[in-house]
């Protein structure tokens, strides 16, 4: 994993919400990878509820612990409090510890969605979707989670036979196919791109069950490679940001039905690129989002596509170029081992790649189906998986995806030759064979260390952040608002923002004509957030972040069809008062605030996915003291 990232001009790595293990930072270490190193937080303070005593002492102790472990750990740069601000008592605790048991470590004290309140305490603030909740106080900002879609590896695009029509689970909060998940890299690459921001992680790099917005997969497939580390088109996308070596990328594969007109799609950090169909010129791409360069209607014949990349000096930089390939012929097996090849440990482990090849060896990148395996010898079968697939692991058969996928096959005690064979309906078998080496051992224990992947510093890749003039320069979303302060967003749909001065005939939702036909006296007048109506089914814990900078009254109003949010309900008052959005009546809750109150909202539903429905909207309204 480390060795993709770093391939990918990747450097930096968040441990997601706890702290990271012992080999992935002794090889953040050795990749020269900094990381911020989360304690046991999870997604909230402790303190609070019938356990908190208990919670608060477990939660202060184990952060406590994860310090004195890691310290001596050159990649570690942030120490990480919570993944959300906490209350007082906890923050001084937690910023005490770190202080304590790390005082010579120089780094940096730092909690995700910061409140106001936590200017006190941290040096850092960890941002999301690109905001910065502590601007307003000076506190720098490194981005903990941009760039939140989903997108299975298998589903190429919507021009692929059999994903014509392609919808994810009802209810998900993402329909993307792998051609959309690539090329919007770009688009979100840009939300922390502005000269400001310190930069940080894309959220997450492999697919994982860490959960998702909704079900769809069988994972989180937010990664830009699965959950067996087999690299999706966002991969290759990625190297032509995070990169400053030349990189042009043709994004998909190039097997089409006869007849088929699409856009293609390619990823550069070039100033410029053409595109080649057998050999005929198609002209230079739109570029768009910094690296993104689009070709309009491009007709689909079998043969050679081509990517040619220039500089601003019209030189040849870069290319990449895709082929079709022909009918499937045979499977393909190709092992995987550590450098010191497959050890007799009873834990070492091998990876098998198994592809679908046509005559000439190339891998057929639109293939799918079963493919069965067969051991034999000194090993323990340990499988794949397939996306969106329950119940595909520790099988000895599952489906190959886009071409390929990936199975485990663990070692035992005793050392030996181990045969494995996959085969395909109709296909020629592949075969391989591997030895495992025996390990030395003394009364039943190695008397070898494990080996890790060697990795000289200096030999990477060039990093940075990309070409000078491609940096954008920051715009506040704030749009004069007084009373709404470090507002974000981190929904899929584009939003109209902060609004100002409400009255009857104002605009509701981005996305719709829908206009406030009927408004309470108590809301005319506030400020308020202009979202898009298409988030309705968007399943969030942080969906808006807001710090509200004069005591102000804060209104929701919420939809009569849907069941109420928890959050809502556990944090805003439910009144007799409605107002009417586009002929559905919808219930206002409220909320008084101080200034300098910071407020996180979440999804418009918690288990319902109700589309005919609308997303919720904030009113925000200064307090007049008498």
């Amino acid at each position: 994993m480390f060795k993709l990232m770093k391939d990918a001009g990747g450097n930096f790595i968040r441990w997601g919400h706890s702290a990271g293990a012992p080999v992935d930072v002794e090889l953040a270490d050795r990749y020269g990878l900094v990381t911020i190193q989360p304690g046991v937080d999870g997604e909230g303070s402790t303190v609070g509820g019938v356990y908190s005593d208990a919670a608060y002492k477990i939660r202060a102790e184990a952060f406590r612990d994860m310090i004195i472990y890691f310290r001596n750990h050159p990649s570690i740069l942030v120490w990480e409090g919570g993944n959300q601000s906490v209350p007082d008592q906890e923050a001084v605790t937690l910023k005490n510890i770190a202080e304590t048991w790390d005082p010579k470590g120089m780094r940096a004290y730092a909690h995700r969605r910061s409140n106001l309140d936590m200017a006190k305490y941290i040096d850092l603030s960890i941002g999301t979707e690109g905001s910065w909740e502590l601007k307003s106080k000076g506190k720098p900002v490194v981005e903990g989670e941009y760039n939140r879609e989903e997108a299975a590896r298998r589903v190429w695009d919507r021009h692929t036979p059999g994903y014509e029509n392609y919808q994810t689970a009802p209810g998900s909060a993402y329909n993307l196919t792998s051609e959309e998940f690539a090329k919007n890299q770009a688009k979100h690459f840009l939300k922390i791109s502005h000269p400001a921001h310190c930069g940080g992680a894309n959220w997450i790099f492999s697919d994982s069950t860490s959960h998702g917005r909704v079900y769809s997969e069988v994972s989180r497939v937010s990664g830009q490679v699965d959950g067996v580390m087999l690299p999706k088109e966002a991969y290759f996308t990625t190297k032509a940001i995070y990169r400053e070596d030349p990189q042009v990328y043709i994004i998909g594969h190039w097997n089409y039905p006869k007849g088929t007109v699409k856009n293609i799609y390619i990823m550069s950090n070039a100033e410029q690129v053409k595109l080649i169909v057998n050999g005929k010129s198609q002209g230079f791409g739109s570029k768009s989002d910094n690296y993104l360069f689009t070709f309009e209607n491009i007709g689909w014949e079998t043969g050679t596509i081509k990517a040619v990349a220039y500089d601003k000096n019209n030189v040849v930089v870069a290319t990449d170029e895709k082929k079709t390939s022909g009918e499937p012929v045979a499977v393909k097996l190709s092992e995987i081992t550590g450098p010191g090849g497959l050890k007799a440990d009873g834990a070492d482990v091998f990876l098998i790649d198994a592809e679908v090849v046509d005559a000439e060896g190339n891998r057929v990148p639109t293939y799918e189906g079963r493919i069965d395996f067969t051991l034999e010898g000194e090993a323990i079968w340990r499988g794949g998986y397939n996306s969106g697939k329950e119940g595909t692991t520790n099988h000895t058969y599952l489906d190959i995806e886009a071409g390929i996928n990936r199975v485990a096959v663990r070692s035992t005690l005793t050392p030996g030759t181990i045969h494995v064979t996959g085969v395909i309906d109709g296909l020629k078998t592949a075969a391989l064979k591997i030895a495992s080496i025996p390990v030395p051992s003394q009364n039943g224990l190695s008397t070898e260390f494990p080996l890790l992947p060697e990795f000289v510093l200096g030999q990477e890749p060039p990093l940075g952040n990309g070409p000078e003039e491609n940096k954008v320069s920051f715009e506040s979303d704030e749009e004069g608002s007084q009373l709404i302060t470090d507002f974000s967003y981190s929904g899929i749909e584009e939003i109209g923002g902060v609004k100002t001065n409400v009255n009857i005939g104002d605009r509701i939702y981005n996305d719709r004509e829908y206009e406030f036909q009927f408004l309470l006296e108590q809301l005319l007048g506030s400020d308020y957030i202009q979202v898009a109506n298409n988030e309705t089914n968007y399943k969030a814990l942080d969906l808006m972040h807001l710090t509200v900078a004069k005591d102000a009254d804060v209104f929701i109003a919420h939809d009569d069809r849907l069941s109420r949010p928890e959050w809502l309900l556990d944090e805003y008052l439910e009144t007799n008062k409605k107002i009417i959005v586009h002929d559905i009546l919808h219930t206002v809750y409220e909320k008084s605030v101080k200034a300098g109150t910071t407020l996180t909202l979440g999804g418009n539903q918690d288990e319902t996915n109700e589309n005919n429905s609308n997303m919720y909207v904030v009113f925000v309204k200064e307090r007049k003291t008498v």
